[in-house]
C-alpha cells in the first residue's frame, strides 16, 4: 500500500502479508507538503503486518514494513506488527519513521508514530496499542525513529532483532540536529541485539 500525500487509511482487521520492496514493504507513508491539510494518515486498529521484507535498491536505505516519512502520522491503538524484516543495513524492521526536516534545516515535518490505548480516557494499559514483535534490521529491529514526534505511551515491543544496534528500538539525528523519542508506558522487552542496545540503542544524536 503506497499512501501518498494526504491519503488516508484505516485498518481494523485483516493481514497484509508476505510482500516485498525496499521501504515499507507492507505500507509506505509519503508526503512532501508541509501544509496541514496535505497530512497524511494511517490507523491501525487491528489485523496483522506480518512476514514482509524490503531489501536494498540502489544507494537507497532500505526500511521496515510500515516506513512513514514527511508530513504523514501513524497512529497504532491495536494489532500487530510481526514478522518483518530490513535486510541490507536496513533501518526499522517493524516501523521506519523519518522526519526529512530535522535531517535538513532543523525544522519538524512532525513526521508521527504513535501507540496508544484506542480511548485516550481509559486506562493506558501496554496491550491496548497492539504488539511490534519479531521483525529484524539492521538499526531498530521493532522501531527505527527519526523524529520528535513518536510517541510510545502503550504497547509492546518484544522479541525483535537488529544486526547491528537497538534491538527493540533505535533512536537517531545528526550532528546539528537531535532528534527526541518519547515513551510513556511501553513495554520493550526480550529484544536482541548483536552489539549494543538490545532494548534500545540511542545514538550520540538521538535522545529520549
Amino acid at each position: 500500500i503506497m499512501l501518498l500525500g494526504n491519503a488516508h487509511l484505516e485498518m481494523t482487521g485483516g493481514s497484509i502479508a508476505d510482500n516485498s520492496g525496499y521501504q515499507g514493504s507492507a505500507v509506505m507513508m509519503y508526503a512532501p507538503d508541509s501544509a496541514q491539510d496535505a497530512r497524511g494518515t494511517f490507523l491501525m486498529a487491528g489485523g496483522e503486518i506480518q512476514d514482509n521484507a524490503s531489501s536494498k535498491l540502489g544507494k537507497r536505505t532500505p526500511s521496515g514494513a510500515v516506513h512513514v516519512e514527511g508530513n504523514a502520522a501513524f497512529t497504532m491503538t491495536g494489532g500487530a506488527i510481526s514478522g518483518n524484516s530490513a535486510a541490507g543495513g536496513g533501518k526499522g524492521g517493524g516501523v521506519c519513521v523519518v522526519d526529512p526536516g530535522i535531517q535538513g534545516d532543523g525544522t519538524p515535518m512532525n513526521t508521527a508514530f504513535t501507540m496508544k490505548a484506542a480511548d485516550e480516557a481509559g486506562t493506558q494499559s501496554t496491550a491496548a496499542a497492539g504488539t511490534i514483535s519479531g521483525n529484524t534490521a539492521s538499526a531498530g529491529g521493532g522501531i527505527y525513529s527519526y523524529s520528535d514526534s513518536v510517541v510510545l505511551s502503550a504497547g509492546t515491543i518484544e522479541g525483535n532483532t537488529a544486526w547491528n544496534m537497538g534491538g527493540g528500538i533505535y533512536s537517531e539525528g545528526n550532528n546539528d540536529y537531535y532528534s527526541t523519542l518519547h515513551i510513556q508506558n511501553a513495554c520493550v522487552t526480550q529484544n536482541t541485539a548483536s552489539k549494543q542496545g538490545g532494548g534500545m540503542w540511542f545514538c550520540p544524536t538521538g535522545d529520549a
